[in-house]
């Protein structure tokens, strides 16, 4: 590989800059010596792949003249480094007699001129509806195992982008961060206030040119966590980290803010605005006014008039709530959140953001099973377009409209066109990213759906649930990598849904059964028993894993019906995995669009009613 000067790869937790010869997190850097930094780098090039020790003679010793016990050393030696354990290894694993393995996941750095998305991306229109099912098949990721997860990757990462769609071209040294402003008020009852103004920050500062703006869903990683600011830039691979307080006495609101230099800490500017509550609109362009100043960016023609889309004072203040509300994506805060933005429309029905994230949370209540899928999706589709005519650059709402002809419709013509356009309004909008990564996963463009994924992650390296996504497009070939990226979402979020379901996957795979059903047990309440369904069959225990389906049966979610039919499958009972998709269609389970791609269903594809399915969702067989 060749490797461009001035580079920062991730390699689990370390940030690592081959040319400097270095690597660092949390505050701490190490210098590593030149041939410990080739050897690192070598095994980076080739995560999760075993690496022979006569392969590292070659790539990192050339030429000279050395005994494989250097090699030995050198790896220890690394080790060392890194904080790494031969017994328990989290970086470098040793095969006897085999070579060595890189298991931490690795992120390398994206190409320093690096042209927007849209561009680098090929066309949506360019995946291939007609693939053959043989190809289709190579992909090894079952989408049972994702259940309630489904969509989960842009829906966490929506709120910020609400508002955003086109953003300028990137300076390397033009990167921030904006982390949750804290509630420094008595009651401590403005947490939404304080989360609401360092988003609406973000939205502000998404549209200055030459300006990289880490997303929300990583910068919100650090919420109530006291890390340095040095650590904190260095895993968000951000210049500049915005800190910031809130504090509300009665009808005055003080807001603080500094910016601070992430490589050293020091600060670059500091500011507070005192105001009365009904004034708070003006603070977030004042504020990203000061800090453009500071960062020497002009702020002159994308200040209030495209921050701001809402005069409306108690209007603002319940679409911020709503955000908040929608944020802990729960039935009873979902239904909060719809409450908070239909207030928010009353009282000013040309508030275009409220209607997007009005839209968003239906959207939320129809993939989690909140509520079933034709109570929700129409009005999603409903609130989506109104937000258009308001402001028909809404790369977020053409989103939407692209998930619901995926998950929905099955109009496949409109959703290639609503994903295009809304990658092009917005090529770097995570959601916008994710409609089209997981539109090209379902029509067989694997490679694209890895691409745009992975082109998520550059402005949002924190996103648990794009590891797990991206895991999910990756060939079968790489099981190994698939796995790491999966970990690397569960450590980043413990509790992501489905995650520990979807490593259980990879796990059985390398039969690894008993360590599958542990990881089983680790998740959701609701993805659990589908879960050990599954691999207590690929085990033999077939008394548990009928046990286990009974389960998921009696407590089946509303939008379940395709996961009980993709168990069923699995064990080669077609005849009750056919009732199960027929209650799945008719239910417009959202997870069905998926069948396709999911190995679990290999039994059912040479019977006609498969076929006649498939017909019936528009898909091309």
């Amino acid at each position: 590989m060749n490797r461009q000067p001035h580079e920062i790869w991730r390699i689990g937790d370390w940030r690592v800059s081959p040319e400097l010869g270095d690597i660092s997190r949390d505050g701490e850097t190490k210098k590593l010596d030149p041939r410990a930094m080739r050897l690192l780098m070598f095994l980076a090039e080739r995560p999760g792949q075993i690496v022979g020790v006569a392969d590292l003679l070659d790539g990192v010793w050339a030429k000279a003249v050395v005994t494989p016990h250097s090699v030995y050393e050198a790896v220890a030696a690394l080790r060392q480094a890194l904080g790494d354990s031969s017994d328990r290894p989290e970086y470098i694993a040793t095969l006897p007699r085999r070579g060595y393995r890189l298991i931490a996941p690795v992120t390398p750095p994206p190409p320093l001129s690096e042209p927007p998305v849209s561009e680098a991306i090929p066309a949506v229109d360019s995946a291939s509806p007609t693939q053959s099912t043989s190809a289709l098949r190579r992909r090894r990721i079952p989408w049972v195992w994702l259940g309630a997860a489904l969509g989960l990757a842009a829906i966490l990462t929506m709120a910020w982008f609400v508002r955003t769609s086109t953003r300028g071209a990137i300076s390397a040294d033009k990167s921030i961060a904006v982390l949750p402003f804290v509630d420094l008020s008595e009651k401590k009852d403005q947490e939404y206030l304080a989360d609401g103004l360092a988003e609406e920050l973000l939205d502000v500062l998404a549209n200055l040119p030459r300006l990289r703006v880490i997303g929300r869903t990583s910068s919100f990683q650090f919420k109530n966590r006291n890390i340095d600011v040095r650590s904190i830039g260095a895993q968000l691979g951000a210049a500049y980290v915005v800190e910031g307080s809130v504090r509300r006495v009665e009808t005055r609101v003080r807001v603080a803010a500094q910016l601070i230099r992430a490589s050293d800490g020091t600060h670059q500017w500091s500011g507070s605005f005192d105001r009365q509550v009904d004034d708070i609109l003006q603070v977030e362009s004042e504020l990203a006014a000061a800090l453009g100043r500071a960062l020497q960016l002009s702020v002159a023609s994308y200040g209030a008039s495209n921050g701001i889309e809402t005069h409306d004072a108690e209007a603002n203040d319940h679409y911020l709530q709503g955000l908040h509300a929608l944020d802990t994506h729960s039935r009873a805060r979902t239904e909060e959140a719809a409450d908070q933005f239909q207030a928010a429309i009353a009282l000013d029905p040309q508030f275009a953001a409220a209607h997007v994230s009005l839209a968003m949370t239906y959207y939320v209540q129809a993939a989690f099973g909140f509520e079933p899928p034709d109570a929700r999706f129409p009005l999603m589709r409903e609130e989506a377009l109104k937000a258009l005519q308001l402001n028909p650059q809404s790369a977020v709402a053409h989103a939407l409209l692209a998930r619901m002809a995926t998950l929905y419709s099955w109009d496949w013509p409109e959703a290639k066109r609503e994903a295009a356009t809304a990658l092009r309004l917005g090529p770097q909008n995570s959601f916008a990213l994710y409609a089209s990564a997981d539109l090209a996963s379902i029509l067989g463009d694997f490679d694209r759906s890895e691409q745009l994924f992975r082109a998520s992650l550059v402005s949002d390296p924190l996103n648990p649930e794009t590891y797990c996504m991206l895991a999910t497009a990756m060939q079968g070939d790489e099981l190994k990598a698939a796995e790491a990226e999966v970990r690397r979402c569960l450590t980043i979020a413990p509790t992501y849904a489905s995650g520990h379901a979807l490593l259980a996957y990879f796990l059985m795979l390398e039969d690894r059964g008993n360590e599958a059903l542990d990881e089983c047990r680790l998740e959701t309440e609701s993805g659990s028993p589908i879960c050990l369904a599954l691999v207590y069959h690929a085990v033999g225990r077939e008394k548990e894993s009928e046990a286990a389906l009974e389960q998921a049966i009696r407590a089946r979610p509303a939008t379940s019906s395709y996961s009980i039919a993709g168990v069923f499958a699995y064990r080669a009972q077609n005849e009750l995995s056919f009732e199960w998709l027929d209650r799945a269609y008719h239910e417009k389970d959202p997870s069905l669009a998926y069948i396709k791609g999911d190995p679990s269903f290999e039994s059912l594809r040479r019977d006609p009613r498969y076929s006649a399915l498939l017909q019936k969702m528009n898909l091309p067989l």
